[in-house]
């Protein structure tokens, strides 16, 4: 029984000090100060103060030049979702599906961002990868985001813009051709989430539009049929510059994480 009244004694306690108001602070005309909390106040009579040692006062109310409140404490949350101004690295997968049967068919991506966030709405940073074209390519890029939140889930948009360097040759197989790449301009934009998981981490997910530009060159022998049929073949053979351009226009999927 002892033990029970004890622990209820102790719980009492705990919660009468949760419970308890913050001091507040009464100056008076005559210069004098005194700090506790009012447990009664009628205006045009009289203030009752309760003081941190348990003593009652009761002043006339036309004695007291003014009152001072402390605003109650912002107790932290546990996760903080704000964008964090500071440098961060992003990583993410991107597929671009074909939207029509092709060669190529869906191309994926894998990207990664060094960035800055500037504030709760703007970040800068530059990223590269590899890509996998009908040749594998390596994009270098800028890239800039807006988000239009400060929460835990946050819409944005983005945007990048660079150039992708080859990083193999390939062949026309038809004409028994070997071309040499020479990489081209880059960019799109994407539509998309960011949502925090972390304090430090925070998923992405975006939809959007890219464009890459893709130019190889290459020398074709050809053979002039019509001459003279010649001692030596190879004297109706002459070279041919072959150049073949390809622009890709490409839905891009894209999800990723955020690392600060």
């Amino acid at each position: 029984m002892k033990t029970l009244t004890t622990i209820l004694l102790v719980l009492l306690t705990i919660v009468a000090t949760a419970q308890r108001k913050p001091l507040n602070t009464i100056y008076f005309k005559n210069g004098s100060v005194i700090k506790g909390t009012i447990t009664q106040y009628q205006v045009g009579e009289s203030i009752k103060i309760e003081t941190a040692d348990k003593s009652v006062w009761v002043f006339k109310s036309a004695d007291v030049d003014k009152i001072e409140t402390p605003k109650p404490e912002k107790v932290p949350s546990e996760i903080d979702y704000s964008f964090k101004k500071g440098v961060f690295t992003q990583l993410q997968l991107e597929l671009m599906p074909s939207k029509r049967q092709s060669a190529e068919g869906t191309i994926p991506s894998l990207l990664g961002v060094a960035g800055y966030q500037y504030n709760k709405h703007f970040s800068v940073g530059l990223g590269t990868g590899v890509e996998a074209f009908h040749i594998s390519m390596m994009p270098l890029f800028g890239d800039v985001r807006y988000y239009f939140l400060n929460d835990r889930f946050t819409p944005f948009i983005n945007l990048k813009g660079g150039y992708a360097f080859s990083l193999e040759n390939s062949k026309d197989v038809n004409r028994n051709v070997k071309l040499k790449s020479h990489g081209g301009m880059m960019g799109g934009v994407e539509f998309g989430y960011i949502k925090s998981l972390t304090n430090n981490t925070k998923f992405t997910f975006s939809l959007g539009y890219r464009y890459q530009h893709l130019e190889q060159t290459g020398t074709q022998t050809q053979y002039n049929y019509n001459s003279p049929i010649p001692v030596d073949l190879n004297s109706r053979a002459y070279n041919v510059d072959r150049k073949i351009v390809s622009d890709f226009h490409r839905i891009v999927i894209s999800i990723g994480f955020r690392f600060w």
